[in-house]
């Protein structure tokens, strides 16, 4: 039985050894049978070179991760997560008018389309932003708000609905929320509602991507530390600033996520990938 169905190196004399490390390589990377990586596979049928690019994607991902990041490098981690999805996406085209842009699109089109319910909702959940304001002292300026704030408030006010409010919302890296509504009410809408906040999101995240790339700064999006062993509940967050300097903007907010979890979504999303055989042919 081959290890795929289709050859990742058809320029190349057969090598059977190496289609079986990469077989092995995303069998541990995913946690799946030989059986089911040869049957995922069949989603590059007629797409050698997509099916190549993302072993090659995926082994560098994991390189990094695994070898030459500490477990204080967040930044970095999160860098290579956002550029391995430019790379997996770089089958879809610029758009006509360039709004967005076509990373900050491809990085949109993956969190809809590879991520599942509950890895949204948690990413949701995760982060929340203050106002943007000018860059200016203090930072700090500003309400820590979930982005489904305002819809949620909007809804409920129409539905005459009064709903559980505070000051600010609170990150979490569950599902669920005991300090604010805004993901409880989320849960309970539909997959285009969720993706309609997920949309903004991404766009924030593309922005940190920009702000890494561009001005050599590097948001930090995840705590490493872990739950002390006598505390039940531990809510410990990151609290950080990007910049925007298209509109000379500055973003502060904070983070639930860990890195385990972080990368748990995104090895999750690279499963859900290799499913739809991204990165497709450029039509």
């Amino acid at each position: 039985m081959p290890f795929f169905k289709v050859d990742p190196y058809p320029y190349k004399k057969f090598d059977e050894n190496r289609s079986k490390e990469d077989s092995e390589f995303l069998q541990n990377l995913f946690n799946k049978s030989k059986i089911e990586i040869f049957e995922a596979s069949n989603a590059y049928n007629n797409n050698s070179d997509g099916l190549r690019s993302f072993i090659f994607i995926t082994r560098s991902y994991e390189h990094i991760r695994t070898i030459e990041l500490s477990d204080q490098a967040t930044s970095l981690a999160v860098a290579i997560i956002i550029f391995a999805i430019e790379g997996i996406m770089n089958h879809i085209p610029k758009p006509k008018h360039n709004k967005p842009t076509v990373n900050e699109l491809r990085f949109i089109k993956y969190l809809n389309r590879c991520l599942t319910r509950t890895d949204k909702l948690q990413l949701l959940n995760s982060l929340v932003f203050s106002a943007k304001s000018k860059k200016s002292i203090p930072m700090t300026r500003g309400t820590s708000r979930h982005v489904m704030y305002k819809g949620m408030i909007r809804k409920c006010k129409s539905d005459r609905y009064e709903v559980f409010t505070n000051e600010w919302c609170t990150a979490s890296e569950e599902t669920s929320n005991i300090h604010c509504n805004c993901i409880n009410w989320l849960s309970g809408e539909s997959d285009l509602v969720i993706n309609y906040y997920l949309r903004k999101i991404a766009r924030h995240l593309y922005k940190m991507r920009c702000s890494i790339v561009h001005d050599g700064i590097a948001p930090i999006i995840t705590y490493t530390d872990e739950k002390p062993k006598s505390v039940a509940f531990w809510g410990m967050t990151v609290s950080d600033v990007y910049f925007d300097n298209k509109y000379s903007k500055h973003y502060k907010y904070e983070s639930s996520l860990s890195r385990q979890r972080l990368e748990t979504i995104f090895v999750n999303s690279l499963w859900l990938a290799f499913q739809k055989g991204y990165p497709r042919k450029k039509y």
